[in-house]
């Protein structure tokens, strides 16, 4: 399960990191946004977010993959393409629907909990999609690519933790 987790994690930091920072660098052509930034990334919160980032561009070079490895993950995540939609885009619109009913006008806590508990419904639907495929990614990767990984989950999370913990402001 361990490993499930942490080849979903560096998968889900694999795709959004590059997205982030492209983002990150689309902003800083725009001076107004550049300030906004740069004023962001020394937050609590900014801080946590591109610490997470920085630590998978660390994993990704500790893992050291080979160019047999790196094409055998995007083989298998191009045949898994449909799945992977077809199981994110329901999480997508749980989440919009959640952050419908907590902004409304005049919120309802029956509509809010319906929301939360139809996204929890989503999310697990399209973790049990990403535990098959996980499986197929873990065959990829030595024992020691996996540890690593685990232990950048591990990292991840102590994070997270000490942002909690510091009783964090945004």
């Amino acid at each position: 399960m361990y490993r499930q987790v942490a080849l979903l994690t560096c998968l889900a930091v694999a795709v959004a990191s590059p997205l982030a920072l492209y983002n990150l660098q689309a902003a800083e052509t725009d001076s107004v946004a550049s300030e906004a930034v740069g004023r962001f990334v020394h937050t609590p919160l900014g801080k946590l977010i591109t610490g997470r980032i920085g630590r998978a561009m660390v994993l990704r070079s500790e893992l050291d993959m080979t160019t047999e490895q790196r094409e055998q993950i995007r083989t298998i995540l191009t045949s898994h393409r449909n799945e992977i939609k077809t199981s994110v885009k329901p999480v997508v619109q749980q989440r919009r629907k959640l952050r419908d009913a907590v902004t409304a006008q005049e919120p309802d806590e029956q509509q809010i909990r319906a929301a939360a508990d139809a996204l929890g419904k989503s999310i697990g639907d399209a973790a049990i999609t990403m535990s098959k495929i996980a499986a197929e990614l873990r065959e990829v990767l030595t024992e020691d690519q996996l540890e690593k990984a685990k232990a950048f989950r591990g990292d991840n999370a102590a994070a997270v933790d000490r942002f909690l913990d510091k009783g964090a402001e945004l």
